[in-house]
C-alpha cells in the first residue's frame, strides 16, 4: 500500500480538509484531513492512499467550506512526500500540450492516434498499423501460438499456401523416379548404413560386372571392366570356403 503526502502552504491555525481533483475535471478523487506542520508555520501535510499517478487539482477548506487555498501537484505511485506548486510542473505543461488529460493521450493533429490508461493502469489502444519488422520472432514465448491462439481460417489459410499433391500425384513422382531417373555406378563400396539406392546399386554391380577370382581375392570390376570398385579376401580352410567383407 502506498502512501502520498502532499505538502502545500495555507494560513496557518486551520482545521483544512483538502480534496484532490484530477487536472480538467471537476469529479472528487480523493480527500483527507490536512495536519499542520509542527515547526513551519502555515505548511500543511495530507496523506492519501493509493492514489492513481498523475496531475490533480488541490483544494483546501476551512470547516465553514471556505476556499482558503489551491495548488498543483504531481504524485508518483510509489509511497513519498510530494509537493504542491501553484502551477503544473513544466512536465505538466508539455504532457497536457501533447494531449494527456487524465490518463487519455490523443496526440494533436493526428487522426486515429488514441491510447487511455485504463483503471488497472494498463494501456488501452486500437492499433491502426505497424511499422515493418516491429514484431520479432524474440517478441513470442515458446508455444505462445497454440491451437487457442490460431482460428480455423488461419489453419485454412495455411494450408492454401502448402503442397497440395493428391494421391495419385505423389505416385506419379514415386515412380518417376524409379522408372526415369538415372543413376550411376559406384565408386566404392558403400557403407553399412548408407542409402538404399547406393545398396541396391552395388547389389546390380556385383550381380553384373566382372568379377575376378584368385587364389585369395575376388574383385569387382566398374562397367569398363578395368578399374576395381571393391576387392574382397578368400580362403579355404578345411573344406570351409570364406570370402571376406568387400572393401
Amino acid at each position: 500500500m502506498a502512501t502520498q503526502s502532499v505538502e502545500f502552504s495555507a494560513p496557518s491555525n486551520q482545521t483544512l480538509t483538502v480534496r484532490l481533483f484530477s487536472a480538467g475535471f471537476d469529479t472528487i478523487v480523493a480527500t483527507a484531513t490536512a495536519t499542520a506542520r509542527t515547526n513551519a508555520t502555515g505548511i500543511y501535510t495530507a496523506a492519501f492512499t493509493n492514489l492513481t499517478p498523475g496531475l490533480y487539482r488541490l483544494i483546501g477548506t476551512n470547516a465553514a467550506g471556505t476556499l482558503l487555498c489551491q495548488w498543483w501537484v504531481r504524485t508518483l505511485a510509489a509511497t513519498g512526500n510530494y509537493p504542491a506548486t501553484e502551477t503544473p510542473d513544466a512536465d505538466s505543461i508539455t504532457r497536457d500540450r501533447m494531449g494527456y488529460l487524465d490518463g487519455v493521450l490523443i496526440a494533436a493533429n493526428f487522426n486515429q492516434r488514441t491510447v487511455q490508461v485504463t483503471g488497472s493502469n494498463h494501456v488501452a489502444a486500437d492499433i491502426h498499423e505497424l511499422q515493418p519488422a516491429v514484431i520479432q520472432s524474440a517478441h513470442f514465448d515458446t508455444d505462445a501460438l497454440d491451437a487457442n491462439a490460431l482460428a480455423a481460417s488461419a489453419v485454412a489459410e495455411i494450408q492454401s499456401g502448402l503442397s497440395t499433391l493428391t494421391a495419385a500425384q505423389v505416385n506419379a513422382e514415386v515412380l518417376d523416379v524409379l522408372q526415369t531417373d538415372l543413376f550411376g555406378e559406384l565408386a566404392a563400396v558403400p557403407g553399412a548404413s548408407s542409402s538404399l539406392k547406393d545398396k541396391i546399386a552395388f547389389l546390380f554391380m556385383l550381380a553384373r560386372n566382372r568379377v575376378t577370382q584368385t587364389s585369395s581375392t575376388q574383385t569387382l570390376f566398374a562397367d569398363n571392366t578395368t578399374t576395381p570398385v571393391a576387392a574382397a579376401t578368400t580362403s579355404d580352410v578345411g573344406g570351409t570356403f570364406t570370402r571376406g567383407e568387400f572393401a
